[in-house]
């Protein structure tokens, strides 16, 4: 199996666990709950802009990799912000937010902050051959953070 194979099924999964049902989850969302739902909604349509490049189907394009790069930055140092200790950041109706995240607050945030600095880290790729390996660390973060703290709604 090649390197490319594995690294894309988990960047699939990044992207499947970022946008699967955001338009349904964002119905009904307010204040920072809606305000969380759309920064990680930006965090998957920056994610998305690299995939073509990482597969090798568009060019690639060192400024489409820098704003990727920084939007998810941006979002990820938000993070303890976008996740307050309030009742309707927990309890929301529809907030996918798991009370793992308020329980293991340190542990969020050390995630939070290794997709910060994997996203950093997009902006030394030079070559779309290079982006792979990045995009499957970053794609990683997602995967971990979505696995622990996010509870799926129906």
């Amino acid at each position: 199996m090649t390197m490319t194979a594995v690294r894309l099924p988990l960047i699939a999964v990044c992207f499947a666990l970022l946008g699967s049902g955001a338009l349904l989850a964002h119905s009904g969302a307010t204040g920072i709950v809606k305000e969380r739902m759309d920064a990680m909604k930006a965090i998957g349509k920056a994610m998305k802009s690299l995939d073509g490049m990482a597969k090798g189907k568009i060019a690639y394009d060192g400024a489409t990799v820098k704003a990727a790069s920084e939007t998810i930055q941006q979002h990820a140092d938000a993070v303890d912000r976008l996740f307050p200790d309030t009742k309707h950041s927990r309890t929301s109706h529809v907030t996918e937010a798991a009370p793992a995240i308020w329980a293991d607050k340190p542990a969020f945030l050390a995630l939070a902050q290794k997709m910060a600095d994997a996203a950093a880290r997009l902006e030394t790729v030079s070559t779309h051959t290079q982006l792979p390996e990045h995009l499957k660390a970053l794609g990683a973060t997602c995967k971990q953070c979505h696995e622990k703290f996010r509870t799926k709604k129906n």
